[in-house]
């Protein structure tokens, strides 16, 4: 169907592939099913998606006549960088441009920006690490590989949307804040230090969403903080809670397959805390109150 265009006449890989345009005239590099993105001057269309402990990915090369379909038994693997060394390998001789370390030189990520970065509007936390001249981040589980551009920031185009950061000098020095832009949900990002102490003691207890008609618990185990969605049986569904800065923390939780992480504050009506809000890397501020 790929080579041909279509079925019985229906150019339905034109459709499939054709972008739609938002209100601020951005086009996102996701059509109707399936991702539109330019690499080394050609296209490729690829569809993405997994389940708990796989991930899996298809990608054509029209211009090439090439396809490939990657299976990954993880749920952090990243399919998206495994295909570009993948056609980077395969297409080496094919390609119209260099790869983008061969492209022409950009400034390079300065020294001493690794570590957490802290959103203090929506809670959400960015771990940042420079590897080789990319700028490797990490959101609530989306992973960027972000590279110098001609804007003088650092960008990464083979999500869904073109992400990007711009590193901005803080008056007091240290490390910048990062302004980050995942495709028009935009924020700034401070730095923040590894370990913050905090009293999650007052934040004990179980919280309940009526809408969604779950429950949360946040306690305390052999001295850890724990927060736990369903019931108590469920402890596949127990995250580790980390504080990051006063009421919020990055809920965590390792598996042999991969790791999850959530956003997660505490609101306080009088000082006394009255409600959660918890954030992953898709549903935002979904509120559980306390019981």
């Amino acid at each position: 169907m790929f080579r041909a265009g279509g079925l019985h006449g229906a150019p339905i890989v034109t459709l499939m592939s054709e972008r739609g345009t938002l209100r601020d005239g951005a086009r996102p590099y996701y059509g109707l099913g399936l991702g539109v993105r330019p690499y080394r001057g050609v296209t490729v269309l690829s569809h993405s998606g997994g389940l708990p402990g796989y991930k899996a990915m298809f990608a054509r090369v029209p211009e090439c006549d090439f396809a490939l379909v990657l299976l990954c038994n993880r749920e952090d693997a990243d399919p998206g960088a495994r295909l570009r060394r993948i056609l980077d390998i395969c297409l080496e001789d094919e390609f119209p441009e260099p790869s983008p370390e061969m492209a022409r030189p950009v400034a390079m990520p300065p020294a001493g920006i690794d570590g957490r970065y802290l959103d203090p509007i929506s809670g959400e936390v960015a771990t940042l690490a420079v590897d080789g001249g990319v700028v490797k981040l990490e959101k609530l589980g989306t992973a960027l590989a972000l590279r110098p551009d001609e804007t003088g920031g650092f960008s990464d185009g083979w999500g869904n949307f073109l992400a990007t950061v711009r590193l901005v000098a803080r008056p007091a020095g240290g490390r910048p804040d990062l302004h980050l832009d995942f495709g028009g949900q935009c924020g700034v990002f401070a730095p923040v230090a590894p370990h913050v102490p905090a009293d999650l003691a007052a934040c004990t207890g179980l919280y309940r969403n009526a809408e969604m008609r779950g429950d949360m618990e946040v306690f305390v185990r052999d001295g850890l903080p724990l927060l736990r969605f369903g019931p108590a049986f469920h402890r596949e569904a127990e995250l580790a809670l980390e504080p990051v800065a006063q009421d919020v923390c990055l809920a965590r939780h390792e598996r042999p397959w991969g790791a999850a992480s959530y956003a997660v504050r505490f609101l306080r009506h009088a000082g006394a805390v009255e409600a959660v809000l918890v954030s992953s890397d898709r549903l935002k501020d979904i509120r559980f109150v306390r019981v």
